[in-house]
């Protein structure tokens, strides 16, 4: 993790080799294998390599579905928002509005609508609905969820809610 942020490629190498001895100690379903191709795809994403990313994102998805099939997984809706990052990060908004939809339906079902989870997901999908052309009114809605859903479960002073409010202020 150290070398994630400036040096990702070395990041890469580490989380590769992780996932390999994972992948040997564990075989392919094992949450600790899923959890791994995360961090392969986070790299691959500092990286911009972002079809690989997207490769080891939905790798670690299909772990997570198979291992708990049911719809409050909380792996899954992570995946979903690895997704839309990617997507996003293509400059493809539509797929990236698709996965943080899913990941914000996901993320209620498994801790309920008041979880800094689920805030992330509403302000992902918000800044994704307005990068997509869509109605920016919803979108700024949205935006406005999740900063209150920041302020009632981590405070006015959380990192994450003074980024928002800044972002916020640009919009109008």
């Amino acid at each position: 993790n150290a070398y994630l942020s400036k040096k990702p490629g070395i990041a890469l190498w580490y989380y590769a080799k992780g996932l390999s001895i994972r992948l040997a100690d564990h075989g392919q379903e094992h949450a600790s294998v899923g959890t791994s191709y995360n961090h392969v795809g986070m790299a691959c994403m500092k990286m911009k390599e972002y079809d690989r990313a997207i490769t080891y994102f939905e790798g670690s998805m299909g772990i997570f579905k198979r291992l708990n099939p049911g719809p409050k997984n909380p792996h899954v809706a992570a995946g979903h928002g690895f997704l839309g990052s990617a997507y996003s990060a293509k400059k493809e908004h539509g797929a990236a509005v698709g996965h943080y939809e899913k990941a914000v339906k996901v993320f209620i079902q498994s801790f309920g609508e008041k979880h800094p989870n689920v805030a992330r997901a509403k302000r992902d999908l918000g800044f994704a609905m307005i990068e997509k052309g869509g109605s920016k009114q919803e979108a700024k809605a949205l935006l406005l969820e999740a900063k209150n859903l920041f302020d009632a479960t981590m405070g006015a002073g959380y990192v994450e809610t003074k980024e928002l409010v800044e972002k916020m202020k640009k919009l109008r």
